[in-house]
């Protein structure tokens, strides 16, 4: 089977290579979007899948060939440019790297039992208006498969799934800022390595932040504080920091023994 992975430097869309490479004998399609990609993210891109083909097998990766805008809305422009790739390299399927972190989509797998395809439809009241989701199931009819969460397994959270690939990858991966231990990817960063080393499990831990940001398992689609019952996203995005930190914290760096995340 030929699948297309519209893939970054992060985290997600790293273990998703990861994983499909390792596990499956598919024909791999990745390409990087730059609509809203830049930095570290575009920096790293050709680390993380350099790494890959060294180390797991090879595949086709790089930067998108083309990008063309039509929506002028960031996130449904990206959508619509992978709705144009997986057309143009005719594709079986497209796997998207979505877990149960942060996403509008675990809104809909938890508070609900319909099949993913559902979650492509117009009157799918868990898609924020201009979402991006609909931008490319309305540009290709190549079916989408979301490995870390689906109805055939367990979902998986992105902290279980950053730590399904090798700590050397997991160094490679782009996560904004490594260094100042001040700013939100290092304050998320220092959470998630004091609960580890506090003995909490990282399944604990994903749960831990889908319930400070009331989504996923506990989103409630009539919360009126929530942009009309549809989600704050940027409250959600900061579930993980505004678990409470504790006064008087230590260098990130000193506490650095599970791998970059």
């Amino acid at each position: 089977m030929k699948i297309f992975i519209p893939a970054s430097s992060t985290t997600d869309s790293t273990a998703l290579l990861y994983h499909v490479l390792k596990n499956t004998d598919h024909e791999v399609i990745s390409r990087i979007i730059r609509v809203d990609t830049g930095g570290e993210d575009l920096e790293q891109h050709p680390y993380t899948c350099g790494w890959l083909k060294d180390n797991v097998r090879d595949f086709d990766y790089g930067y998108s060939e083309s990008e063309k805008i039509k929506y002028k809305n960031i996130v449904d422009d990206v959508h619509y440019n992978m709705a144009l790739l997986a057309n143009q390299f005719k594709v079986d399927c497209i796997y998207m790297g979505y877990n149960s972190f942060n996403w509008s989509q675990s809104n809909w797998f938890f508070n609900t039992d319909t099949t993913l395809e559902d979650f492509y439809r117009h009157d799918n009241k868990f898609i924020r208006p201009r979402s991006g989701h609909l931008a490319l199931s309305d540009n290709t009819d190549i079916p989408i498969y979301w490995p870390f969460m689906n109805r055939d397994s367990k979902p998986m959270g992105r902290w279980e799934t950053f730590e399904t690939i090798p700590t050397e990858l997991r160094k490679l991966t782009s996560s904004g800022c490594n260094r100042c231990g001040h700013c939100n990817y290092c304050k998320v960063r220092y959470m998630y390595y004091l609960l580890k080393k506090a003995g909490r499990t990282t399944e604990e831990i994903d749960d831990l932040i889908q319930k400070a940001g009331r989504y996923g398992k506990y989103f409630n689609p009539n919360d009126l504080d929530y942009n009309g019952g549809v989600g704050n996203v940027q409250n959600r995005n900061r579930a993980f920091i505004n678990l409470e930190l504790p006064k008087g914290r230590k260098q990130i760096n000193e506490i650095f023994e599970f791998g970059y995340a």
